[in-house]
């Protein structure tokens, strides 16, 4: 249970990290605008 844990904590830094770093550019942001899960009508999922 501890290594799952620790791993879902290493794995979350690394996802964040990488996040952050696609979100600087433009072709991530313009995606992530028209992708469904930041449409404010939750249904479509």
């Amino acid at each position: 249970m501890i290594e799952t844990y620790i791993s879902f904590v290493d794995n979350f830094k690394f996802a964040k990290a990488a996040i952050t770093q696609a979100r600087g550019k433009p072709s991530f942001e313009k995606y992530y605008n028209v992708s469904p899960s930041c449409q404010k009508d939750s249904s479509s999922l």
